[in-house]
Formats: C-alpha cells, structure tokens, sequence
C-alpha cells in the first residue's frame, strides 16, 4: 500500500468519487478541482497497486487553519491502519500551511479522530433549507467559513470540555438538522 499525492485528473475524479460515497461531501467536482489546483499537496490517495482503497483532503480556509474536509478508507480495507497512514501523511503536508488542523464528524468516525490525537474543540450545528438557530441559546454562535449552494445555515459553538451529557443537551436545544463534533489537532 502506497500513500501519495493526486497525479492525474482522473484519480482526482476517482478519489472525489469515493469521498461522496464514503463522506459527507457536498461539493461539486468543480469546487473540489478549484481547492486542488490551489492545494494538491493536499489531496492524497492510498493505493494498492492501481486501485484506490483510502482518500484524503483538505485546504486552508480564509482564517489561515487546514480542514481536513475528507478522509475514507474502502470498507473492506479497515481496521488495517490505512486511515491512520492517510491523516499523518494529511498532517506532514499541512504543516507547511497552518498549525491546526480541524475537522468536524459526527458517530463512529469521532473516535478515530480522538484516538489519533484530536481533541475537541466544538459544535457545529447545521440548518439546512434557511432553517435559524432557536432564540435564548446561553452560547455564541461563531461564523465558519462552511458554505453551501442550497441555503444551508451554519452554527459553530466552541464547547472543548463539555461533558457526554451536556453535549446530548445541547444538541437537542439546538433542534438542527445536524450537529457535528468540532475537533481540532495542533501540528506546532
């Protein structure tokens, strides 16, 4: 198993293919293209031989930090140690950019995340089709730089200590469509 860069075009189709599949990405292949030409050291794959069995990519957002929008390994390819190859390789080739990285997640793969070193940082609630955050939240709600097409709305709270049950609460006050876990690692 071999983890590199992105080459060609077509692997770049191949690897943004796998991360709809496998992600929650929402970007058109032209957006994906557009953060490759500016960051392809950014986008990896893990072959074995010809065939992609792991994907992973980010890019610098505008407040100068990497998120780590994507990481998958093919099903069949777990538990093998290509998700961990995958983000120490994403980590190296960030660290000339940022000293954080983020990723927001939410069920199994956040124990992954904490197992390689990522800590929490925060909440990120989503409203898709214009919905609002309620009124008389006791948090602050921050801007992220998450955008999308359909309208979706966006909340980031920065909650790093809080506690299982807090976070359970939190998020049905929050009565978003979705609320993912903010998790942060710093590189320097």
């Amino acid at each position: 198993m071999k983890i590199r860069q992105i080459k060609t075009k077509e692997e770049l189709k191949e690897v943004y293919e796998m991360s709809k599949d496998y992600t929650n990405n929402h970007q058109t292949f032209r957006e994906y293209l557009t953060k490759y030409k500016k960051y392809p050291d950014l986008f990896l794959g893990a072959w074995e031989g010809d065939k992609l069995i792991g994907e992973a990519f980010g890019y610098v957002r505008n407040d100068g930090f990497c998120e780590l929008h994507s990481i998958a390994v093919f099903g069949l390819m777990w538990k093998k140690g290509i998700g961990k190859k995958l983000i120490r390789t994403f980590e190296k080739a960030c660290s000339k950019y940022s000293s954080r990285i983020d990723v927001s997640t939410r069920g199994k793969p956040e124990g992954f995340y904490l197992k390689v070193g990522y800590k929490p940082r925060g909440l990120l609630a989503v409203y898709e089709n214009g919905k609002h955050l309620p009124l008389g939240l006791d948090v602050q709600p921050l801007d992220t730089s998450v955008r999308r097409r359909d309208n979706t709305r966006f909340a980031f709270f920065l909650t790093p200590n809080i506690k299982a049950d807090e976070r359970k609460k939190l998020e049905r006050k929050l009565k978003a469509d979705e609320v993912c876990l903010v998790l942060e690692k710093r590189l320097k």
